[in-house]
């Protein structure tokens, strides 16, 4: 069963492939700490935020052009991702899996995220969760008909944040809290 978007208000238009898109992260994190400062090395283009604040530094990795193979496995992260690949938020506090290679040293591809014994017990409870993004390898991230869920690992349990854009807030203000702690 193909995965769907997590917003009725995206639309996707026929030929978009390619294009760029900021996703919801990406937007969440300019509204949060400002302009992003681009760079690119060897093919791959970062977006950087904090640059000079290793514990509250945020990368993007750019730019992912999305295809129908993309869609049928992670379609419903389109939105959430827009065109990066995966990055870290917050120093390494959290972990966006890479949708596609080239690989980044410290970040896990999705289909190694998936299959981690956590995420694995964790999709025993719900299998419709796409987890997507981890903190410490303890805590598991996923999303679900918009909503956003948390995987402790630790204890086994799994939690709804809520809808998707207020729970990245709110993960990304406590996360910038602990790093200020």
């Amino acid at each position: 069963m193909p995965m769907v978007g997590i917003f009725e208000s995206h639309t996707r238009r026929k030929g978009s492939e390619g294009k760029k898109m900021n996703g919801l992260l990406e937007n969440v994190l300019e509204q949060r700490f400002g302009p992003q400062t681009v760079s690119s090395a060897d093919a791959v283009v970062e977006h950087r935020w904090n640059i000079d604040d290793e514990c509250r530094e945020c990368i993007l990795y750019k730019t992912l052009s999305w295809n129908d193979r993309l869609r049928r496995k992670y379609g419903v992260l389109e939105e959430l991702y827009g065109d990066s690949r995966g990055g870290f938020i917050l120093g390494d506090s959290l972990r966006l899996s890479l949708l596609e290679e080239p690989s980044v040293f410290g970040l896990y591809l999705i289909e190694e995220l998936q299959s981690r014994p956590e995420v694995r017990r964790a999709n025993k409870l719900d299998p419709q969760i796409c987890f997507f993004m981890d903190s410490a390898n303890v805590w598991f991230y996923g999303l679900r008909n918009g909503e956003l869920f948390v995987y402790d690992s630790g204890t086994e349990e799994l939690d709804t944040l809520g809808p998707v854009k207020p729970a990245i807030q709110h993960l990304v203000d406590e996360f910038e809290d602990a790093t200020r702690a």
